[in-house]
């Protein structure tokens, strides 16, 4: 079927056309997206997807699931199927900083030049997971003053976790509140009411509606539900 993200612009090429007056995807595109989706699926490895597609009034065209959730016990994939999304959580603490709190990306916590938009955009260049998460998160923050350089100040990129985890515990600190109580409250705002935050102490085996993570080793998919979640 050729290149799957050429074909997926294809697809929403003509849905665009196909449903700008209508609330209904016609029989003849459902069709082509399914197949679209079983392709990709096959193609990437993939072992549960969700589909939904929304028009800019809100109004719901598609939304449905493909694949296996578990794949050990036969569970079907759905449209409330939720996934663990890792590092895209980074955009929801871009979001936090914005006009309910009065941040701006420029302002500066306990230093002359490290600024918000230099933490988001990781651009500060010390070494990434320089020190292992412990117990104690505090320490964990203050140990980054001890990060070896990679180069200049806001000379370079290097993507960092602790740093990008650092400015959504910096935005808590300064709301007097913590970014689990921000998060929920972002998610309840915009109706993401089914979305939960992972914590480690979470039972990873027995968390509702949720896709198992899978990891593509040995010309095999492996369920990797153990190392991959209270990481995520």
């Amino acid at each position: 079927m050729g290149n799957p993200k050429y074909l997926f612009c294809f697809l929403l090429e003509n849905l665009v056309v196909i449903t700008s007056a209508q609330n209904v995807i016609p029989p003849e595109v459902q069709e082509r997206i399914d197949s679209f989706v079983a392709n990709l699926m096959e193609v990437e490895h993939v072992p549960a997807f969700v589909l939904s597609i929304v028009k800019r009034n809100g109004d719901l065209l598609y939304n449905t699931g493909y694949g296996l959730r578990d794949r050990e016990n036969n569970l079907n994939a759905d449209a409330n199927t939720l996934f663990s999304i890792a590092s895209i959580t980074k955009s929801f603490t871009a979001i936090i900083l914005a006009p309910d709190y009065n941040f701006i990306l420029g302002d500066k916590y306990r230093s002359e030049k490290v600024t918000f938009r230099d933490l988001l955009a990781h651009r500060v260049c010390t070494m990434p997971e320089s020190f292992l998460i412990g117990s104690d998160e505090k320490e964990y923050y203050y140990r980054h003053r001890y990060a070896p350089e990679l180069c200049g100040f806001r000379d370079g990129y290097h993507y960092n976790n602790g740093l990008f985890a650092m400015a959504s515990h910096i935005v808590a600190h300064l709301a007097k509140s913590t970014f689990d109580e921000m998060l929920t409250d972002l998610l309840t705002s915009i109706g993401m009411r089914d979305t939960t935050l992972i914590k480690e102490t979470d039972d990873h085996d027995n968390m509702v509606q949720r896709a198992l993570p899978y990891l593509w080793k040995d010309n095999q998919l492996n369920n990797d539900n153990n190392d991959t979640t209270p990481n995520c």
